[in-house]
């Protein structure tokens, strides 16, 4: 016994049934994505901060 790809051309050469080949596609290059700064803007890590302080109003940090 060997692999089923094995098994299978010899199925098809035995019967007389074309094998269908694999399409080679084209890789896609990656893109590196976002920078560590984008990814923090995105996250609001540049957002000012507001607090309450004495009496209740609300204050930036």
């Amino acid at each position: 016994m060997g692999t089923i790809q094995g098994e299978l051309s010899k199925w098809a050469a035995k019967n007389k049934m074309p094998i269908k080949k694999k399409k080679e596609t084209e890789k896609k290059s990656k893109d590196r994505g976002m920078s560590t700064r984008e990814i923090k803007e995105l996250m609001g890590y540049y957002q000012p901060t507001y607090r309450r302080s004495k009496g209740g109003a609300i204050r930036q940090k």
